[in-house]
Parts: structure tokens; C-alpha cells; sequence
């Protein structure tokens, strides 16, 4: 277990020494995760004055790519673009969520949670120690 934990703290080290001094280029990388949620739901029938609320609770897996590059200004700024797509098998249903059952009427929501694609910009200040402190 320390070659491990000894090993981790290198690389994190190396990772921050090299981007602490340039932050341009491009990059890449995987995500993988566990997606839950219980979103609230309403319900408006025509002709009827009442709204209906309800919840479903969906959980499951969520995993995507990315890709982005950034550049540096000045030494003082980082700007940058960022591509991805996710991919999910969240869903969940609840019967009855509107408590509207009856003898002749059985109510069920589903919910499923779609694929995913984005763009996203991103920008920053770089922050270095004050001279004082070195």
C-alpha cells in the first residue's frame, strides 16, 4: 500500500509542476460515475383546475469522453474550449406518482435520463505566489 500511495503523490506532483509554468495544449480524457436523482413532476389535465405532483427516484451509470485545448495570455490568463459526449443507463418509473389511481385507471411515470453532448468555455486567472513568499 505505500509504493502505491508513494507512487499517486509523485504523479500528482509531476502533473502540477508541469501545468503550474504552462497551461497550453490540448487534452483528453474519460469519466465514469454513479447518476441519482429524484426530480419533482407535475401533472395539468385539461379542463381540470387541479396540478398533480409527484417524484420518481432514477439512479445509474453515467460515462463519457472529452477533449479540449487551452491556451495562455500574457502569463496571467488561460483560455480554452472543451468537447464531450456522455452516455447513460439512468432510468426509474413510479407507479401511481400523482395518486390519481382508481378502479378503472392505473397511473405510471418512467423516466430515463438520454445521452448527452456539449460544448463548454472555459477561462481563468493563474495564481502564483506572491514573491514574498518564496
Amino acid at each position: 500500500m505505500k509504493v502505491l500511495l508513494a507512487g499517486t503523490s509523485i504523479l500528482v506532483l509531476t502533473i502540477a509542476t508541469a501545468h503550474a509554468q504552462n497551461f497550453d495544449g490540448g487534452y483528453a480524457g474519460a469519466q465514469f460515475g454513479y447518476v441519482t436523482g429524484e426530480p419533482d413532476l407535475e401533472l395539468r389535465i385539461p379542463g381540470d383546475p387541479a396540478t398533480y405532483a409527484g417524484t420518481i427516484d432514477y439512479d445509474g451509470w453515467d460515462g463519457g469522453v472529452f477533449g479540449g485545448y487551452r491556451r495562455t495570455y500574457q502569463d496571467t490568463f488561460v483560455l480554452g474550449a472543451e468537447l464531450g459526449a456522455n452516455w447513460s443507463n439512468a432510468d426509474g418509473s413510479q407507479g401511481d406518482p400523482f395518486r390519481l389511481d382508481g378502479p378503472d385507471f392505473r397511473s405510471t411515470a418512467m423516466l430515463e435520463k438520454n445521452d448527452e453532448f456539449y460544448i463548454s468555455l472555459k477561462a481563468g486567472a493563474i495564481v502564483q505566489p506572491s514573491p514574498s513568499s518564496t
